[in-house]
């Protein structure tokens, strides 16, 4: 008897402070923290001499997996993109 009175009272006080703790901060809204993903390339500029290349990178921060990497160009008399992901 006096085990089932204790497993009450225990439920009982769990239940008013999970009560209490929604209601304790009125105006208070809860939301998950989310981190900003972002993706830049390896460099900002360069400068390549005729016929060079250069070499560009994805970099990822907060991204957990990019599929495909499209690259284009406006001018492709002054510049070509070759190779892949």
């Amino acid at each position: 008897m006096r085990k089932r009175t204790f497993k009450k009272a225990t439920a009982y006080t769990l239940s008013a402070a999970m009560v209490l703790s929604v209601c304790a901060v009125p105006g208070a809204k809860a939301g998950a923290a989310t981190k900003k993903a972002t993706v830049k390339l390896n460099k900002t500029s360069v400068s390549v001499t005729v016929g060079g290349k250069v070499k560009l990178k994805v970099q990822k921060n907060n991204v957990k997996k990019i599929k495909k990497v499209t690259w284009s160009v406006k001018d492709k008399k002054i510049v070509s993109i070759s190779g892949g992901n």
